[in-house]
């Protein structure tokens, strides 16, 4: 029982879907392993208890969302996962002309401002540090978008968190817009378009800072939504990606899975979606105009943090770097005591990812740690 609530604070995105749309994620499913049926069961009760809260705040904001102006194109942080999206999201959050999804926000995009209310629940239910990584978060740190989504509609990709068995197929057909349902690419442009009017609507009309790794395959239609958006592509040895995201699905797939699986089958989805992502990323940033792009690398920005922000403004033709300094400055003094997970490797496994992962780790200089 223990484990099983502690599950359930853990369960984010599902506590914050509405009732219809969880449902539909387990109708679409229907996958669901015996002993996670009582998670199920909590977890739907959530969703009911939420629903006055939900309505009330669509009933309230629905009119004044949708005459929301985006009047300034977003800024995205792009990257496979563990490259480093996270600690540049939390550096460029700090200047505060730019505005973001909170975690409120992405794990209850339905009712976040209510935020009274769900702030009182967050503190209780939400720990310090992310399990996986020991990165500080509280309900108003810069967050993935991508897990609202998941709240709005079925098809978000971190749905398949519940379902792992099904994840590479979430990734082609709901990440990447392969083999999707018809008109899928109209529905999600229209979800996701609504989500940041909200968030911008939130954050008192600022220009809104994203990071979200899957839009790292979905450069061609953010543009589509967005022609003058910002790219910052983040970019870390692919070893210690590979060693990273090992162990976040390690601490947090026991949280979220509906269904078992298997290490092995958890490790070919892995190999996969970072070659795949890592392929169509270099496709699709030509699509972007010139000075609207930069890549970075995790190991500089690391290293020299100011100077490689400094560079980010400069390149993408930001202003307000230096009145942002100082705010940037406290923040790393704050997080000077963090440390990374170490990790060992042995000789199979450096075998292995130079094999399958190639294309970055000679594209990018890398040795194996």
């Amino acid at each position: 029982m223990r484990y099983l609530l502690q599950s359930i604070n853990y369960f984010f995105p599902a506590k914050g879907s509405s009732f219809r749309n969880w449902l539909k994620i387990i109708f679409l499913n229907r996958t669901i392993d015996l002993k996670y049926y009582l998670k199920v069961l909590l977890v739907t009760l959530l969703n009911l208890i939420e629903a006055p809260l939900r309505f009330f705040e669509w009933w309230k904001l629905r009119k004044t969302i949708n005459r929301t102006n985006i009047n300034k194109p977003p800024i995205f942080i792009i990257g496979h996962w563990r490259s480093g999206t996270t600690y540049l999201h939390n550096l460029l959050t700090k200047d505060p002309q730019f505005g973001y999804v909170t975690t409120l926000q992405a794990f209850f995009p339905n009712s976040f401002i209510s935020k009274n209310f769900f702030k009182m629940i967050t503190k209780k239910s939400m720990k310090e540090t992310r399990p996986g990584d020991n990165v500080e978060i509280d309900s108003n740190s810069p967050q993935e978008e991508e897990f609202a989504l998941a709240n709005l509609f079925p098809f978000g990709f971190y749905n398949s968190l519940y379902f792992p068995k099904k994840i590479l197929l979430y990734y082609f057909n709901y990440g990447c817009f392969k083999n999707s349902i018809p008109k899928f690419k109209e529905i999600w442009k229209e979800v996701y378009n609504s989500l940041l009017k909200k968030a911008t609507l939130y954050m008192g009309g600022k220009r809104l800072i994203l990071k979200n790794p899957l839009n790292t395959v979905r450069i061609k239609i953010i543009l589509e939504l967005f022609p003058d958006a910002k790219f910052i592509h983040i970019y870390r040895n692919p070893y210690n990606v590979y060693l990273s995201i090992q162990m976040i699905y390690k601490n947090l797939l026991p949280l979220f899975m509906l269904h078992n699986i298997t290490k092995k089958k958890i490790d070919y989805f892995i190999i996969n979606i970072y070659y795949d992502m890592m392929r169509r990323y270099f496709e699709q940033k030509k699509l972007i105009p010139k000075n609207n792009l930069i890549e970075i690398k995790f190991e500089d920005l690391e290293k020299q943090p100011i100077e490689i922000l400094k560079k980010i403004y400069r390149e993408l033709g930001l202003i307000g770097f230096e009145n942002a300094k100082q705010q940037i400055k406290r923040y790393l003094k704050k997080i000077a005591h963090y440390k990374k997970n170490v990790y060992s490797i042995d000789q199979n496994t450096r075998n292995k990812i130079r094999k399958f992962w190639n294309l970055t780790i000679t594209k990018w200089k890398y040795n194996a740690p």
